[in-house]
């Protein structure tokens, strides 16, 4: 990959703009006054929004005729392939080219960075913190890889010098990165296909704390003892620790659940005040992304009421735990777990958040290798539903081919089954939807649409179009 500037005035050519973070990089980039083009493979949302709100041209035909000597420079998904032919084209006519997280990094480096990384939680942590900021008016610039309901956008060029960004480990893009602030939530067992081991992934995020200067800070979550022993012995920077155990910097109080919201306390060190809160969100997992937030926040020195009220305010991501409205009364959910431990959490939010329910689970896994390599972890978390419903493997970044997609996905219904918990495969998005019409109880249950490919579609339909049939 070649270095070139971000200035503006220059012409930007976007390789895969449809993703969460790419389109809040031509967003950011747009902003800055530079005018960007891009392409993707097919329209979204969020190409849509580019479009109409930004004035952004977005190709569906990446054949390289977009590629063209008056660029200035081309940026590129990490998702696309070496033979991807706008690549290509660029490498023919001479287009420096730099991936995403190279581009974030060169923004990054203007403002004061706070990144948030983790293999779960990354994407509701920082759309919290960049949400805390903006309520504390510190007017913080920020790019998620996600859509948060309070914010509306998945960036935007704030005037403060905080520049929030969610952090990602695979292709260890968060290496390009220049954090002063860092957040890790965990370090799981996940992009093993790219990593190989998790030791290897415990690596990397080694070398990412091992970034933040000795003026920095490196936030942790402290009750994973794996964890906060890597991160204790790569930082360079103080390292904070939040959570439950008793060596804890900032200490969780679990008061309860409230409305099927989780209630808790946050007691800080030393003068630090504490917070007494009811979260705005449902599961003890996001009590855990709140006081990664708190702590960065009070930091950074927003008062404590500001805090306090913003966590409580914050109504969710978009895909993370969604209610997207109902279908004969039953609420229709979706979420973009596709991992053993999300879909945990994930499910135990679920049961907070819908004590009286039965849990209907429509789940779509998401890779053939994520799926095998953590086969029995999935069949016993979908096990935690009551009933699940299993789709083709969507297959991402291992193309169109057939991997025994549908095997895979029958042996997985089977494996539920195993568990005690009624399970069964559909072959098409139109199959469940009619399943679910015809088999729905009129009361008594809750659906989720779950995984991190285009499942979501399944909860839209049935909330826009079966709906309004009903």
């Amino acid at each position: 990959m070649t270095e070139f500037s971000l200035s503006a005035g220059q012409r930007i050519h976007l390789i895969g703009i449809g993703g969460a973070g790419m389109s809040g990089l031509a967003r950011l980039l747009k902003a800055r006054g530079l005018t960007v083009s891009g392409s993707d493979a097919v329209p979204t949302a969020l190409t849509e929004k580019l479009f109409h709100d930004d004035g952004i041209h977005v190709d569906y035909v990446q054949d390289g005729s977009a590629i063209h000597p008056g660029l200035d420079g081309v940026v590129t998904t990490a998702a696309a392939k070496a033979d991807n032919a706008e690549l290509a084209a660029a490498r023919r006519l001479g287009v420096p080219v730099r991936k995403y997280a190279e581009a974030l990094g060169a923004l990054m480096r203007e403002r004061v960075g706070i990144a948030v990384a983790g293999t779960h939680g990354k994407t509701t942590t920082s759309s919290m913190l960049a949400h805390t900021l903006r309520e504390a008016d510190l007017e913080p610039s920020y790019l998620i890889g996600g859509v948060p309901h309070d914010l509306g956008s998945n960036a935007e060029a704030g005037r403060g010098s905080y520049f929030v960004a969610e952090a990602c480990e695979y292709d260890r893009s968060f290496h390009h990165l220049a954090p002063i602030v860092a957040v890790v939530t965990n370090i799981d067992a996940d992009h093993l296909d790219y990593f190989g081991s998790l030791e290897a992934v415990h690596e990397a995020f080694a070398r990412f704390v091992a970034m933040v200067p000795a003026t920095g800070l490196v936030v942790v979550h402290g009750d994973d003892e794996a964890t906060l022993e890597t991160v204790r012995r790569a930082a360079i920077a103080p390292v904070v620790s939040y959570g439950e155990e008793e060596w804890c910097d900032w200490r969780i109080i679990r008061h309860g659940v409230v409305d099927g919201r989780p209630s808790a306390r946050f007691e800080g060190p030393g003068s630090a005040e504490p917070l007494a809160l009811t979260l705005g969100v449902p599961g003890w997992q996001n009590v855990y992304n709140a006081a990664a937030v708190a702590v960065v926040a009070d930091y950074l020195g927003a008062e404590a009421a500001a805090i306090q009220a913003a966590l409580e305010g914050f109504r969710g991501v978009a895909r993370r735990f969604d209610r997207l409205g109902s279908l004969r009364g039953v609420p229709i959910l979706d979420d973009y777990a596709h991992h053993p431990a999300e879909i945990r959490a994930t499910l135990a939010a679920a049961r907070q958040a819908h004590p009286h329910e039965d849990l209907w689970v429509v789940f779509q896994p998401h890779q053939v290798t994520r799926t095998q390599v953590f086969f029995n972890g999935f069949s016993e978390a979908l096990a935690l539903a009551d009933r699940v419903i299993l789709l083709d493997v969507y297959a991402a970044r291992e193309g169109d081919e057939d991997h025994g997609m549908r095997a895979l996905s029958e042996e997985l219904a089977e494996a539920v089954r195993l568990h005690g918990t009624e399970a069964e495969y559909l072959s098409s998005f139109d199959a469940v939807i009619a399943h679910l019409r015809s088999e729905l109880p009129a009361h008594g249950a809750a659906v989720m649409t779950m995984g991190a490919g285009n499942v979501h579609e399944i909860a839209e339909a049935l909330v826009t179009t079966y709906a309004r049939a009903a």
